[in-house]
């Protein structure tokens, strides 16, 4: 693969970046960067890493426990950041096995007041 095609791309530098950024340097492109704002920084990261969750959830394995190795790796992510001072109230934001989502609520006839 080639260097990166000039353009614009607003996206954090990670090792792998940095190396694309050297190759095109050496293909005579320029690379202009700046710092993160932080009033915007957790913006960005939150991309960054939603690229690459998306990425590694995509590549569970077998259709059979895709679901539950996804949400097994979700887990561990959060567990991870809950070791993080101040985050430790994330930890009730597990997925819970087997992995389900709410479809809707509604109130029953016995919730509407008379």
């Amino acid at each position: 693969m080639g260097p990166p095609k000039s353009g614009l791309y607003e996206q954090i530098i990670d090792v792998f970046l940095r190396r694309e950024i050297e190759k095109a340097r050496e293909a005579g492109l320029d690379a202009k960067t700046r710092p993160l704002d932080p009033s915007e920084s957790h913006i960005h990261l939150a991309r960054h890493l939603e690229k690459l969750l998306r990425s590694a959830l995509r590549q569970a394995p077998s259709a059979e426990s895709r679901v539950t190795d996804q949400s097994a790796l979700a887990n561990e992510i959060v567990k991870l950041l809950t070791a993080s001072p101040g985050l430790t109230h994330l930890a009730d934001r597990m997925v819970e096995t087997p992995p389900t989502q709410l479809l809707e609520l509604r109130a029953t006839e016995k919730a509407i007041p008379s």
